[in-house]
C-alpha cells in the first residue's frame, strides 16, 4: 500500500502544480486515480487500510455525484477522446481473469462460453480481451484472494465474473450523453 499511496501523492502534488489545460495535469489526474482504484482493489481482496487522504478525495467526488455538480477531476478521464472508461476495462480485465482461472481454479469446462453468456458478447470479442489483459489478468489472479482455499475462491472468482458480466451489460445499453 506504501508505493501506491507514495503514487497517489506524488500525482496529486503534480496536480497542485500544473496547469488544469495541459496534458501534464490530465497525466497526473489519470495517475492519481489509478493509485485510489489500486488501494480500494487492494482494500477489498486483502483488507488493506485506505489513507485518509484518498478516502478524502472519494469522499469530494462522491459528495458532487450526490448533490448533482458536475465532478470537477474525474469527466477529465471519461471525455471523448477516451476509448475504454475504466468501468468497462475492468470489467473486461474480470471477464479475462475468469478465462486464466478456469478450469483449474473456477472448476468450468466452458469458461469461454460462459463468459460470453454473462457478458452478451461473441467469441471474436472475448479473444481480443484476451490478447489484451491475458498478462494483466494472470498478475491480478496470483494475488486474488489467496488466503482462501480452491473452492470459496473459484466461487469468488465466478462472482465477480458474473457480477461484472451485469455491470459490462448494463453500462453497454445506457444511452451516451449528447455534446452539449
Amino acid at each position: 500500500m506504501r508505493e501506491i499511496y507514495t503514487r497517489f501523492l506524488t500525482a496529486r502534488e503534480k496536480m497542485l502544480t500544473s496547469d488544469v489545460a495541459t496534458s501534464e495535469y490530465q497525466t497526473a489526474n489519470f495517475e492519481m486515480w489509478s493509485a485510489m482504484l489500486e488501494a480500494v482493489h487492494l482494500h477489498r481482496s486483502h483488507g488493506g487500510v485506505i489513507p485518509p487522504e484518498m478516502a478524502f478525495e472519494l469522499e469530494t467526488e462522491l459528495e458532487a455525484w450526490l448533490a448533482g455538480i458536475p465532478s470537477e477531476r474525474l469527466p477529465l478521464l471519461t471525455n471523448r477522446g477516451r476509448k475504454t472508461s475504466p468501468l468497462i476495462r475492468n470489467c473486461k480485465l474480470h471477464a479475462v481473469m475468469y478465462l486464466a482461472a478456469s478450469p483449474a481454479v473456477s472448476r468450468d469446462q466452458t469458461p469461454r462460453k460462459t463468459l460470453r453468456k454473462y457478458f452478451g458478447i461473441v467469441e471474436s470479442t472475448l479473444q481480443e480481451w484476451k490478447n489484451e489483459f491475458f498478462k494483466e489478468a494472470q498478475k491480478s489472479l496470483a494475488k486474488f484472494h489467496t488466503e482462501l482455499p480452491e473452492g470459496p475462491r473459484g466461487r469468488m472468482i465466478t462472482a465477480l465474473a458474473m457480477a461484472s458480466g451485469r455491470h459490462y451489460q448494463a453500462l453497454k445499453k445506457r444511452p451516451k450523453p449528447r455534446p452539449e
